[in-house]
């Protein structure tokens, strides 16, 4: 199982002002807006200045690379690009919810109920009102609840009390402030919301091909579930951008969970986790290393809540996804943590990207340098390689011209071999002639000695056995011009396919018809037309043959 490392933090954004900045900073960024639309949105306040210019983008992530950007949703996970700017903003404000009011804006509100509360108040201890409407101020006054002030309205519209106007008015006051004072956090300091962050860092070379964006989205999302069941998850969306084009890793989830308990309504996260983070260490046996649950930690146990989750998390995550892909995340060792590399990656942690070395521009930069000095050395190779290619080309010129010449002389040689391959044809089409001419006397012979065999009867067996002979001789005549004949011919078409495979079949061939049915004044006929035509090859092969046949005959004798 291969040992890796992942990176897993949370950042707490409070109610207070720099809370409500740094909560947008990191909102913006995780949306991917690029400038506010201003569209409807008039509560956009002082926001447009945590928005980044254009070259402040591209040192935090790839535009190109923007649709693999991934959104968690209702009906599932989508591309953030599904998503119009118009959208993700009003997403940031749903995730803020209302944090525009500032700590005297909560005051003012609270002075207004005071005072309207004062007014309800005098009413019911000096006014000679009904039952009915001393029964609804009391309701009004004891609820915590939210309080429905057109219904409110039409209820008390229905009652025949004096002065009914101003009253209602001052009730509307009373209820407006008490609405907006329900949600109220104890303290600022509070946190609204909270942002956790989980990566694999790109050197453990773990892309997408091993565990997939959706695969560690569905793992962030079961572990918040599993452990903050009572805390929304309000905002989960997964950046694949922040990479170089060539590379499939670098994915990392963005989760923001309310810091509100749906249960209690209580702004108590913070305690919600400790208590955790002790159910953890009672569970594998360190009761003793338990924390103060009210939440008044000293600062080495304030920091040591942060560990034990992420000690947390690892153990969720190896079950649920890393020990599946036979990965296992640990931690860094002491050496690794406590090294020159990591201090500063830690004292730079809390900067923005774009201040940070370690970011993607960076990265960006550094790896188009290793593309420059790549393209360098190609081009050193390229410039070598065509050096030396003029250097091969001049001699291959040389050796091209030395090949013409080679080949003009050749041709000479092929036109006088085709001239005495053409004379051999000749003196077969001759010897062919001849023979013809002989078959045509002998025909001629026979029928004078027909007609002579009716004069001279004595002279008919003297005649028939001279025919016989002289038949016999003209066969025997043919028979030895043919073998010639035949070889001739393959001699010339061996000339005409000199230059390619087809050469060896007829040489075989020729060697095959030079036996011994040949007469050596025939067999010397063929060596010697095979010497003018300069076929050395051929001539040794018949020579070697002519050799062995003269043996054998030799032998016979």
């Amino acid at each position: 199982m291969r040992e890796i490392r992942a990176f897993y933090s949370i950042v707490n954004y409070s109610f207070n002002a720099k809370g409500r900045r740094t909560g947008k900073a990191s909102l913006i960024h995780s949306l991917r807006l690029s400038s506010p639309s201003m569209s409807g949105l008039t509560y956009l306040g002082k926001m447009s200045k945590l928005f980044r210019t254009r070259d402040e983008l591209a040192v935090e992530w790839d535009v190109a690379l923007s649709a693999a950007n991934l959104i968690d949703t209702d009906e599932g996970i989508v591309p953030l690009d599904s998503f119009s700017q118009e959208q993700r903003e009003q997403i940031l404000f749903d995730v803020m919810g209302d944090t525009t009011k500032s700590a005297g804006s909560y005051a003012e509100k609270s002075k207004i109920k005071s005072k309207a509360l004062y007014k309800i108040k005098q009413w019911l201890e000096n006014e000679n009102v009904s039952g009915t409407f001393s029964l609804l101020m009391k309701s009004y006054i004891e609820s915590n609840e939210f309080i429905n002030i057109n219904e409110v309205k039409d209820t008390l519209n229905q009652l025949d009390i004096p002065r009914k106007k101003q009253k209602i008015a001052q009730i509307t006051k009373y209820i407006k402030a008490h609405n907006a004072l329900i949600d109220k956090p104890k303290t600022l300091n509070s946190t609204n919301f909270e942002e956790v962050l989980f990566k694999i860092p790109v050197n453990h070379c773990v892309g997408t091909d091993i565990i997939s964006n959706t695969e560690m989205m569905s793992t962030m999302k079961l572990f918040l579930q599993t452990f903050y069941s009572e805390y929304p998850i309000k905002l989960m969306v997964l950046h694949h951008d922040e990479r170089l084009p060539n590379e499939n890793t670098g994915g990392h989830v963005h989760a923001f969970i309310s810091g509100k308990n749906s249960l209690t309504g209580e702004y108590d996260l913070r305690l919600s986790q400790i208590k955790r983070v002790n159910e953890f260490l009672i569970k594998r046996g360190d009761t003793s290393d338990c924390l103060d649950e009210t939440g008044r930690l000293r600062y080495i146990d304030a920091s040591s809540v942060t560990s034990y989750m992420q000690q947390m998390f690892y153990e969720f995550i190896n079950a649920d996804l890393f020990n599946k892909k036979d990965l296992n995340v640990e931690f860094s060792p002491a050496s690794e943590r406590n090294s020159e590399l990591r201090k500063q990656m830690n004292a730079e942690a809390r900067l923005p990207k774009y201040q940070r070395q370690f970011n993607y521009y960076n990265r960006t930069i550094e790896w188009q340098q290793q593309q420059v000095t790549v393209l360098k050395e190609t081009w050193n190779s390229i410039t070598y390689n065509i050096s030396t290619s003029v250097e091969e080309q001049d001699k291959l010129k040389a050796k091209n011209i030395e090949y013409i010449e080679e080949n003009r002389k050749l041709k000479i040689d092929n036109d006088s071999i085709k001239s005495e391959i053409f004379q051999g044809q000749q003196l077969a089409r001759d010897l062919t002639v001849d023979i013809q001419h002989k078959k045509s006397e002998k025909v001629k012979l026979n029928q004078t000695l027909d007609g002579m065999k009716k004069q001279v009867n004595e002279l008919g067996n003297i005649i028939s056995q001279k025919r016989a002979l002289i038949d016999s001789l003209a066969e025997m005549t043919l028979q030895k011009l043919l073998p010639l004949s035949q070889i001739l011919e393959r001699m010339f078409k061996r000339l005409h396919v000199y230059n390619n495979s087809d050469a060896r079949g007829f040489l075989g061939l020729i060697v095959d018809a030079f036996n011994d049915k040949l007469s050596p004044q025939h067999r010397d006929i063929s060596i010697d037309i095979a010497k003018l035509t300069k076929d050395s090859e051929l001539e040794s092969a018949l020579k070697r043959k002519n050799q062995k046949l003269t043996k054998d005959e030799f032998d016979l004798d």
